[in-house]
């Protein structure tokens, strides 16, 4: 049976890029995402430009739960090691109050739900001797307050809850799962902040501007995290949070005791005595 990388969401910004990043290294890869003629299109694209590797596209809109088996029927054919999940969508912006109950459900199939089915998918099928390297993304408001951005901020939250959970369940298989923080990007989700009215005096509004005039992005130390996080050097790294911006990651695996050993890079309440306060605390 053939492997491959599979990647999720992969006509979108982030996804893009790492799918020509892959392909570029030789690998043969699945491609899912919404838009079926934008998956043609993009095969087609990569099999001119790397020829004698393999390229297979998956239509699946994430939002609706009854369309996911149909991807699985496709993923059955394949070994798979390597899950990169990019898809993600930021849903209705503006206030709670807003949002009604559907809008929300659907951004938390996509970015939660579904990628804890396709997770659960990939680690049932792994065998005793394989390796299984799995990366999320986060987003902005999954590890501080981002107001307006409620079923995004939630559903990210959410979902970098599971990673750890999922990487403390399985430490004794071999199967890495990290979820990157990119940082900001010119994606079609800063589009969407700057096209709506509700954040027009917010910081957010501010910042999508600043990154959709950047014409000179670098995806460098993205796509460098990436590297790291699917190949043995990142061993024993997982459950981790990784912002592919600020991080020394580098040197994660020179000082591994210390951060399998504690909670360094993850989610945690903070405490009073946490910062040199002790009048809250017993």
């Amino acid at each position: 049976m053939k492997t491959l990388s599979y990647i999720s969401g992969a006509t979108g910004f982030v996804g893009s890029l790492v799918t020509e990043h892959l392909a570029s290294q030789g690998k043969d890869l699945l491609l899912s995402g919404r838009d079926q003629d934008r998956l043609e299109e993009l095969v087609q694209i990569l099999f001119k430009r790397y020829p004698g590797q393999n390229f297979r596209a998956i239509q699946c809109d994430l939002a609706f739960p009854n369309r996911w088996n149909a991807v699985i029927e496709v993923l059955n054919e394949f070994t798979v090691n390597e899950y990169i999940n990019c898809s993600g969508i930021q849903g209705r912006l503006g206030p709670s109050s807003d949002i009604k109950h559907e809008e929300m459900n659907a951004v938390f199939n996509v970015n939660l739900f579904s990628s804890v089915f396709f997770t659960n998918y990939f680690a049932s099928r792994l065998k005793e001797d394989d390796k299984l390297s799995i990366i999320h993304f986060s987003g902005g408001g999954s590890s501080s307050p981002r107001p307006l951005f409620m079923s995004y901020s939630l559903s990210k939250t959410s979902l970098l809850r599971f990673i750890e959970n999922f990487a403390l369940e399985n430490l004794t298989r071999n199967i890495r799962i990290n979820a990157i923080a990119p940082g900001v990007m010119p994606s079609k989700m800063q589009t969407e902040v700057v096209e709506n009215e509700t954040l027009r005096a917010s910081r957010d509004y501010i910042t999508a501007i600043k990154s959709l005039s950047d014409e000179n992005y670098d995806s460098s130390k993205l796509l460098d995290l990436c590297d790291f996080l699917l190949t043995e050097k990142s061993d024993g790294v997982t459950g981790k949070i990784i912002s592919a911006e600020w991080d020394n990651w580098v040197e994660w695996p020179n000082n591994l005791d210390q951060l399998q050993n504690s909670d360094l890079y993850t989610l945690r309440r903070i405490t009073g005595r946490d910062r040199g306060q002790h009048w809250g605390d017993l």
